[in-house]
């Protein structure tokens, strides 16, 4: 009974952050030039790194909420995820102790958010959603969608 209801819990959570990867992602995707001015904003890489990081994040974004989501390598999704996640704590961090107040480049639907306290709780609290499902995926038998 508890194995199942840790399964269904493991389950929504991917659903939850699968869907917030996917919406970021695409929000990105479609604004490329506004990702691209974030990441340069952060300070923390030149020209040539900005642009694959830019190129390669949102893909890996929406390409890492879809495995979520459908349930594909679950293991490997969750842990993916929360390095991107943890990525995305520490550049938040460094680009704040530098006293960057650059826009955040977080899932926006209004004006741009700068860099501060709150967008790294936030992004934070997205890494710990994604390290308490990696945690499950690695009690759980692997299942393939």
């Amino acid at each position: 009974m508890i194995n199942k209801t840790m399964s269904k819990l493991t389950r929504v959570l991917e659903c939850v952050i699968g869907l917030v990867l996917c919406f970021a992602g695409t929000m990105k995707l479609h604004n490329p030039a506004a990702f691209l001015d974030a990441v340069y904003g952060y300070e923390l890489v030149g020209p040539r790194v900005g642009i694959l990081v830019a190129t390669l994040i949102p893909t890996a974004e929406v390409v890492l909420g879809a495995a979520l989501i459908v349930g594909a390598s679950r293991r490997s999704a969750s842990l993916f995820a929360l390095l991107l996640a943890c990525v995305f704590v520490v550049a938040q961090a460094l680009a704040i102790r530098a006293g960057v107040t650059a826009p955040c480049g977080c899932v926006s639907l209004g004006e741009p958010e700068p860099l501060g306290p709150t967008t790294i709780v936030r992004a934070s609290i997205f890494a710990a959603i994604c390290l308490v499902i990696s945690i499950l995926n690695l009690f759980q038998k692997e299942t393939y969608a």
